[in-house]
């Protein structure tokens, strides 16, 4: 970290920042431009969303003047704007590819369908890119991750968010000789799978009336689909495996992970070792139980970090948006990524209905009213047909799903104009042939 700080400060001096395009201004979106303009050595230099206002409002609110904001969406205009120093708030984040101003793009919509048109056009157009839109990246990430190679650029997770934290327990538990037992997150309260926008607040008072709260993506979080889709990022960046459909998600604290993510033979939950999961509770933090019976493991974990030879790793907070730009700086400055998948998937998200589905509805994607996420081994779900979360929306119910049912290709129609669904076909193909 003292290494990118130092990066950072002489690209401040030299009066050349780390240039970023910041794709969607949701609550996360917003946060990314705040903090990207009070760092050293970088800018939020592009800020898109499908509503100008919003691009513009979070450069003003970083603190951005108003004279230094352009509105366009000319690529010449845009282009002489940033090389000028002035920041570009934009309708169309696809146009950040094709900037010659532009080194790296965040893409922080969430939405599948934008994030698979975003990522191509960015890796296409030989730009690095950080990838927050981990709805779209549990499905697509190893074909993107592998084009980024051929590209030679990085394909890169958030750093803040609980995929990249938890891969950095991973990550140094491994490089010292430790095995995985358990990774993954801490939950604050227990799923509710029928949550959707018009009952999410029913379960989140608080959030009601919150100023840059969208419902849907609260619903998200509440349905479980978000926790089923963080926690298949990381297995896919670290070959883990849940041992149950949706993981067991236990009650734990921060003082009894190790006795709760190990073997049944300990008094545990689990079968094996090297597995996915989250538990209720230590939220915001995420974990990794490890195992090490060498003499200066135990010597140095035993009985502050758990009772040998399994211990607890813990990282207790992760700050999503004020975080990612690290992400960023790493990627251009670096060539490193934060988190990125492997060439194959080990989990997938898989869609389980929130209501009967009949002929002919058309299904409105992720914390919406049809479906929410679960996960599995992805040679599971290849066997069973089911289908992908990230390639729901848009596509047409072809027969009666009784509520609770987990959808499969054939209960559908995908949109065949959609980019997720014609590059997660030509990812079926790289991973498994024919």
């Amino acid at each position: 970290m003292a290494k990118l700080n130092q990066l950072l400060k002489e690209r401040q001096r030299q009066g050349n920042p780390v240039r970023n395009a910041v794709i969607g201004t949701g609550m996360m979106g917003s946060g990314i431009v705040d903090v990207m303009t009070q760092m050293e050595g970088m800018s939020a230099s592009f800020v898109a969303d499908i509503e100008v206002d919003r691009a513009k409002q979070a450069l003003l609110r970083a603190g951005v003047a108003e004279k230094n904001i352009v509105v366009t969406d000319d690529p010449v205009q845009a282009d002489k704007a940033i090389k000028s120093g002035l920041h570009v708030a934009s309708t169309n984040g696809l146009l950040a590819a094709d900037l010659e101003s532009i080194d790296v793009v965040t893409e922080s919509t969430g939405i599948p369908e934008v994030g698979a048109n975003v990522a191509l056009r960015t890796i296409t157009a030989g730009k690095h890119i950080v990838m927050m839109n981990v709805e779209t990246d549990v499905c697509i990430g190893p074909l993107l991750k592998r084009m980024a190679d051929s590209a030679n650029v990085i394909y890169t997770g958030a750093c803040g968010d609980e995929p990249a934290c938890t891969m950095e327990l991973i990550d140094f538990a491994r490089s010292l000789g430790l095995e995985v037992v358990a990774a993954g997150k801490g939950k604050n309260t227990p799923w509710h799978p029928d949550a959707n926008p018009e009952t999410v607040f029913n379960y989140m008072p608080k959030l009601k009336g919150r100023p840059g709260i969208n419902p849907r993506m609260i619903s998200e979080f509440v349905d479980g689909s978000k926790t089923a889709i963080e926690m298949s990022a990381i297995a896919n960046a670290a070959g883990l495996l849940p041992e149950v459909r949706g993981m067991h998600g236990p009650t734990a604290t921060r003082d009894n992970l190790h006795k709760v993510f190990t073997h049944k033979d300990r008094g545990g939950i689990l079968s094996g070792t090297n597995v996915i999961d989250y538990c209720i509770g230590v939220a915001p933090g995420v974990f990794c139980v490890v195992t090490g019976d060498y003499p200066t493991a135990i010597d140095t974990f035993g009985g502050m970090f758990g009772d040998d030879p399994v211990y607890a790793l813990y990282r207790p907070y992760h700050l999503t948006s004020l975080e990612t730009p690290l992400a960023a700086a790493k990627a251009v400055l670096l060539g490193e990524a934060a988190i990125a998948p492997q060439d194959k998937l080990f989990c997938e998200v898989i869609c389980c209905t929130k209501k009967e589905l009949v002929p002919g509805e058309v299904i409105d994607g992720i914390g919406g009213f049809c479906v929410y996420g679960s996960m599995d081994k992805a040679d599971i779900a290849r066997k069973e047909g089911l289908l992908p979360l990230a390639l729901a929306q848009g596509s047409v119910v072809k027969r009666k799903v009784k509520k609770g049912e987990y959808l499969t290709y054939d209960d559908v129609d995908l949109n065949p104009d959609s980019t997720i669904v014609q590059l997660r076909k030509l990812q079926d193909k790289m991973i498994y042939g024919g």
